[in-house]
């Protein structure tokens, strides 16, 4: 994992969901470009891995199964004892609708469709939501 010299203390911890590793490639390098401290895990790492290292922020890509995934962001803030912990989001335009509508229930702090979804709109994203989130500044990055 990048850990930026000066502002390792000042990033967000993210947990990031997501079971294909090409993606999941791709945000990693952006968001630690950025600063922030990414671990990816798959869906079925995620408690484990949000036990091990309690984040701050999840992102949870819903590209398969919205139920199954949605589950995951439920046993993840269950297993840490966080229900309220703030998660962006990630969907296809596919699912969009569907998601919105599970995903409000489980009161994600923002969704992002993936197309036209850009890495920069994920860490536009974690500025916005984390100091809220997790009442932190957040240096700007941009």
């Amino acid at each position: 994992m990048f850990r930026p010299n000066e502002t390792a203390l000042d990033s967000l911890d993210v947990l990031f969901i997501e079971d294909d590793p090409r993606i999941s490639e791709l945000y990693r390098l952006k968001l630690e470009a950025d600063g922030y401290l990414v671990r990816i895990v798959k869906s079925d790492g995620a408690v484990s891995a949000a036990l091990a290292h309690r984040p701050e922020i999840i992102f949870l890509d819903l590209s398969s199964g919205i139920l199954e995934q949605l589950n995951v962001l439920r046993e993840v803030r269950q297993a840490i004892e966080q229900p309220g912990l703030p998660s962006i989001v990630l969907a296809t335009t596919s699912n969009a609708i569907e998601l919105e509508r599970r995903g409000l229930g489980l009161s994600a702090a923002d969704y992002l469709v993936r197309a036209p979804y850009s890495a920069a709109a994920g860490k536009s994203s974690l500025t916005r939501v984390g100091p809220t989130a997790t009442n932190r500044t957040v240096p700007d990055r941009s």
